[in-house]
């Protein structure tokens, strides 16, 4: 077998020789470009893959010039938007690379400018399919790109992207003089590979050419098995033959919110290593670079990062398992190359071993896999490597799609790996058991810790899937009693620490004669194992899409021609629509084999939902198809396209419809950010459907797709054009008679379920609680003015304009709920009150734990939107003194006792972090009848005369009429003045508005002075008199015996001058000192033993109308306890 470096022509000693050649050899393009620079190998082919598209010219212009355009190594995957303005024509001549670059390209890479062009050109067209990150050099002034994939796209065949490589690295390096170009300008540089991983690569049965009998067919030996280690990939390339560069599979230095990234630790890592060899890193790049490679480690290192298995010191490290050639096709070295390198540079070796057959493999990895080791160490599995055979398809056991059981009485023609004869080709035999289940306790236990954070830890239950195995159940009551009783064992364990050494004391627990019977307890309810289902498959088929795909009008449309079962998820009117919509699913299996779950599934949740109860109970016989509509264009056309759709249905859904406010844009904007691309793992099969198809079009794109898989007749044109005018001439079931026009919102809040007189009462029985508030709630109580049905204003449409995304996403989520009245969790922290209202002071909104997963990402872009303003002010209102006085004056109330501004604002307990406090606040908040939330008004005194202020002009005049006027002038005047009060009885309520708002902002304007003052007070009596803030804060409680006399020279609404402060100077002084003796210490005596008389804690109200699950009763009864 010939080296990979053969194919490489040798270089001329100059570049008159290369030119010389060429004319000579005709078509010795290869050896022309490298004789003429090295480095000048910019958008050029080997030999064997250019086209001659036009002549070379010598330099003096005096014979022909060729030109040169490049072609793709992957012509037939090319896709079919590449456009001829993305291929480079060069003239050789004209082609000289920077410069900047010290020997940027070894002599034996190949030009791999046509990948990276047709990379660029998916990016631009499909930035759903490939995606391509900047990351800048640590230390230099190069900038790297880092090639991301779909992942699933990765089983198609053949597959839609120029290269399989998983984790792709490169470089443009510009030509002279055309520096600043943007990167792929035609004639402007080259693009170089830096980094080139390994080609993805499957597991058995995942994919159809991974079947034992495919295997067998398509692979020739030898079969090389290496250990499959368990850590993180660690690429190391040179960037020049002095520098290196360290990634992780798709990032490259330092990643923001963690304190060492992977490459770094990496990074470090080498330094241990090849420090250990003896060896530098200018040499080990030296190496890399003159044979064009990247070494390719796994860093497994559980003081960084733990996995499934542990590794001991000596074992820790990266250990060397591959250095591939850097170029487009996959080219790896064999792993005696490799293990020697590793044993040179002090690399960790990876174990392997040389088998001969297919069956061989079989009968090794069966055997490992039930022993549980090899070599005397626990084995996850291997990675074996080999070669493509050139024998042609054949006659096998046919399979049900990609990944499902096998069909006894049928035969398919076996599916060749998607590469040529004689190519390297990788696939893995990974063990599940017990792996996986350690896997699940991993995720389970992260699962109760974030619930646990949120003080959600009983009601956050595993689905029963997760459940399945008596050893998970018997740790699921383990850990959870562990995270109530001991904690501080688990620290670190969502951040990757203490995963093994929490597993490990699980095990030895289970040795327990406690951990024995409660193992033995929980194998008993499985009743040996339940029966696996024998009878008919069953499909499920899972959409999965944004609003406005089109997928009702596919399912009722295959519904037809096929009498498949079809569910709505938009048709569940349960407060929880999650499961009973999985609930439907599974129940149609009665009466179907396959069921259309027609529901969005745009997040990995909502799918594994439905998967883990399905899955339950068909296991192997239960098969599922997406139908993933694929973003194939750009976010905007597919955003438009969908929107179209929906504004032409008009009223025809359940839910989204189209308004004036283009909410149904913003649904989609939100479904559009938060989807989540489905991965090969999660389902048996995945169809690629088209946004822009005609009906006509997805129907038959959909049946194309899941006919072979189901072995279903494709029927004819006429057939499928019959059940499209069925399925357009559908009208959802709640449409009913014409509904009236829903009026646009004017808010939008949160209405709990509470009662407030049983919640707020005792809180008034204290014995230290303010006469001002019990006095105040005494008014609300025995005047009936506590509110009947309290709400938490989020949002005024008189907020909308400063808010306009909170507005729109509480739009949003409105229209995606439809009848579903969302669940959320608000914390009510402290009551409040002034002369005129009292309410409960909001801390804290989240989404409830039961809250649907379908609108989930909704409901959290409605959470993070809710800006401080709008978070300070938020509350519910108990009640007012007297109808005159508008309820939402308790917003401004709120807002200017958080920020400080609102005087005299006093605590029963002194302590800010107190949840259910006592505070006083001078009533003087903006009195608004109409309000302005919070916005400052600046109008003068209302243009308006009072007819009392007339009264002595009116009095004067009647008596001088009296005297001569005579019956006509009294009857006149006197009709006059009916005139006059009439109107100013008209205009008394525009009046005394007018005047309660003007006098309002004279309050607000003589609040504002009093803080102010009351602050540069503050500021000198901590500066000047050398008085802590804890000092002013005591002196202002309301029991404190120096209070009066200290807000007599404070609280005043005027400013401070230089002139009162050394009057007030010395008596301030003294008012503190006093404060400082006995009375400061009685008071502080007096709080702490009433904070050991009354614990404070929070006390968190669910909103949920329905009481589902949340336990109203025993919230309620908690505070009464408190």
């Amino acid at each position: 077998m010939s080296s990979p470096h053969d194919s490489v022509p040798k270089l001329a000693e100059s570049k008159e020789e290369a030119i010389e050649e060429t004319e000579t050899n005709g078509p010795g393009l290869s050896a022309a470009r490298d004789e003429a620079d090295p480095r000048a190998q910019a958008n050029l082919k080997e030999e064997t893959d250019a086209d001659v598209t036009g002549t070379l010219n010598q330099p003096d212009g005096s014979s022909p010039i060729r030109k040169f355009r490049g072609s793709s190594r992957y012509s037939a995957l090319q896709p079919d938007d590449l456009n001829e303005d993305d291929v480079d024509e060069v003239e050789i001549e004209k082609l000289k690379i920077s410069d900047a670059t010290d020997k940027p390209i070894p002599p034996s890479q190949p030009d791999d400018s046509s990948l990276i062009r047709e990379l660029r050109s998916l990016a631009k067209n499909k930035p759903k399919l490939v995606r391509g990150k900047k990351y800048a050099v640590p230390g230099q002034s190069i900038e790297l790109t880092s090639w991301k994939m779909t992942e699933w796209m990765y089983t198609k065949s053949p597959c839609p992207f120029p290269t399989l490589a998983r984790g792709l690295f490169t470089r443009w390096i510009p030509a002279r003089g055309h520096e600043n170009d943007p990167q792929g300008a035609p004639g402007a540089g080259r693009d170089q590979i830096l980094v080139r991983g390994y080609d993805k690569f499957f597991n058995m049965n995942e994919v159809k050419w991974n079947t034992w009998e495919a295997l067998e067919i398509h692979t020739t030996a030898p079969y090389t098995l290496t250990l499959k280690s368990n850590g993180c990939i660690i690429f190391m390339a040179a960037l020049t033959p002095t520098e290196l560069i360290v990634t992780s599979k798709h990032s490259l230095g330092e990643v923001e919110g963690a304190s060492t990234s992977h490459a770094q630790k990496g990074e470090e890592w080498l330094e241990k290593h090849l420090k250990q060899a003896g060896k530098t890193k200018a040499e080990f790049s030296k190496t890399l670079f003159e044979r064009n490679l990247t070494a390719v480690a796994e860093l497994c290192d559980d003081s960084f990062e733990e996995h499934v298995l542990p590794y001991s010191k000596e074992m820790t490290g990266l250990h060397l398992h591959g250095l591939n050639e850097r170029r487009v096709e996959f080219s790896t070295l064999g792993n005696d190359e490799v293990v020697a390198f590793a044993k040179e540079w002090g690399f960790i070796t990876t174990a392997a071993i040389t088998l001969n057959t297919i069956e061989e493999v079989k009968k090794f990895t069966d055997k490992v896999a039930k022993e549980g080791k090899w070599q005397g160490e626990a084995v996850e599995g291997f990675v074996v490597r080999t070669k493509v055979s050139d024998r042609p398809p054949q006659l096998v056991q046919a399979y049900r799609g990609t990944r499902g059981e096998r069909i006894v009485d049928k035969k398919e023609l076996s599916t060749p790996p998607p590469y040529a004869p004689g190519s390297t080709f990788f696939f893995k035999i990974k063990f599940e058991e017990p792996y996986l289940m350690y896997r699940e306790w991993r995720e389970l236990t992260k699962k109760l810790l974030a619930a646990d954070k949120k003080g959600q830890l009983r009601s956050a239950q595993p689905s029963s899937y997760m459940l399945r195995r008596p050893e998970t159940r018997a740790y699921y009551r383990w850990i959870e009693d562990q995270i109530q009783h001991n904690p501080d064992s688990l620290k670190g364990f969502s951040d990757g620490h203490g995963i093994i050494a929490t597993r490990e004391r699980f095990l030895k627990w289970c040795e327990t004669s406690e951990g024995e019977a409660i193992l033995k307890k929980e194998d008993s309810k499985s009743g040996g194992g339940t029966e696996p289902y024998k009878g008919s498959h069953k499909t499920i088929i899972m959409p999965v899409a944004i609003p406005g795909s089109g997928k009702t009008a596919v399912a009722l449309a295959l519904q037809h021609i096929y009498g498949f079962g079809h569910t709505q998820s938009d048709d569940v009117k349960q407060k929880r629509t999650g499961p009973q919509f999985v609930k439907n699913v599974v129940e149609l299996f009665a009466k179907h084999d396959v069921v259309f779950a027609d529901r969005n599934n745009h997040i990995r949740h909502l799918r594994d939902s439905l998967k883990e109860e399905f899955k339950e109970k068909y296991g192997e016989k239960g098969h599922i198809i997406a139908l993933q509509w694929v973003f194939n264009d750009s976010p905007r056309n597919i955003s438009e396209i969908c929107a179209s759709r929906i504004e032409d249905r008009g009223e025809n859904h359940q839910s989204l419809h189209a308004d004036r406010q283009d909410t149904h844009r913003a649904v989609i904007s939100q479904f559009f950010g938060s989807f989540e691309e489905v991965e090969a793992e999660e389902v048996d099969d995945i169809v690629d459907m088209e946004y822009t198809d005609t009906l006509e079009q997805a129907v038959k794109r959909a049946i194309s797709g899941i006919a072979p898989i189901l072995d279903l007749k494709i029927p004819d044109d006429h057939k499928v054009d019959e059940a499209c005018a069925v399925a357009r001439s559908y009208t959802v079931k709640s449409m009913g008679g014409k509904k009236a026009k829903p009026k646009p919102p004017r808010y939008f809040a949160l209405v709990p379920d509470i009662d407030v007189d049983q919640l707020v009462g005792k809180k008034f029985e204290g014995k230290h609680v303010p006469d001002s508030g019990k006095k105040m709630w005494d008014n609300l109580v025995n005047n009936t003015r506590i509110a009947d049905r309290p709400h938490v204003t989020l949002i005024h449409v008189k907020e909308k304009e400063d808010s306009l995304a909170l507005w729109e996403r509480c739009l949003a989520l409105q229209k995606s709920a439809g009848e579903i009245e969302p669940a959320f969790t608000i914390t009510f922290d402290h009551v409040v009150w002034n002369g005129n209202v009292m309410a409960l002071s909001v801390s804290k909104v989240e989404m409830h734990r039961q809250f649907e997963d379908e609108h989930r990402q909704l409901a959290e872009a409605v959470v993070n939107q809710i800006p401080k303003k709008i978070t300070d002010r938020l509350h519910l209102t108990i009640g007012t003194r007297e109808d005159g006085i508008n309820p939402f004056e308790a917003a401004s109330m709120v807002a200017g006792w958080r920020d400080g501004t609102s005087a005299d604002a006093q605590s029963q307990f002194g302590d800010g972090d107190a949840d259910v406090n006592m505070y006083v606040v001078d009533p003087n908040p903006k009195p608004e009848l109409d309000p302005t939330y919070g916005k400052e008004t600046s109008r003068g005194p209302p243009e308006a005369r009072v007819l009392k202020s007339e009264v002595e002009s009116v009095i004067k005049k009647l008596g001088e009429l009296e005297v001569s006027g005579g019956d006509y002038a009294m009857a006149e005047y006197k009709a006059q003045l009916r005139d006059a009060v009439s109107e100013r009885r008209k205009q008394a309520p525009r009046i005394t508005h007018a005047l309660q708002r003007y006098e309002g902002d004279v309050n607000c304007e003589k609040m504002d002075i009093r803080t102010k003052r009351r602050q540069e007070i503050e500021r000198r009596c901590i500066d000047e008199l050398n008085r802590s803030r804890d000092d002013l804060l005591v002196a202002c409680q309301w029991d404190s015996p120096v209070r009066e006399k200290y807000f007599e020279l404070v609280n005043k609404p005027v400013e401070l001058c230089e002139r009162e402060w050394v009057k007030i100077r010395p008596l301030l002084k003294q008012i503190l000192n006093d404060n400082l003796t006995a009375q400061l210490q009685l008071a502080k005596e007096q709080e702490d033993r009433h904070r050991s008389q009354c614990p404070k804690r929070s006390f968190t109200l669910d909103i949920d109308p329905v009481r589902d699950g949340i336990g109203f009763t025993e919230a309620i009864q908690l505070l009464n306890e408190i």
